[in-house]
């Protein structure tokens, strides 16, 4: 498994993944986010730690 997903594009097949198939195929569940695609408070509830380009200091982990 990866390390990390990270999302650079606003792909239509990125905007509403299966978080616990991505959750189960990563040794760490991380996900950096250069689209700012997904909500913070939810990933953080599923396990994610979730870091978020230009959001500041709503980086969830």
């Amino acid at each position: 498994g990866a390390d990390a997903l990270i999302i650079c594009t606003e792909w239509q097949s990125f905007k509403a993944p299966d978080f616990d198939v991505i959750k189960k195929l990563l040794k760490e569940a991380t996900i950096f986010d250069g689209r700012n695609l997904y909500n913070p408070i939810k990933l953080k509830e599923l396990g994610y730690a979730y870091y978020a380009m230009g959001r500041g200091d709503s980086v969830v982990g």
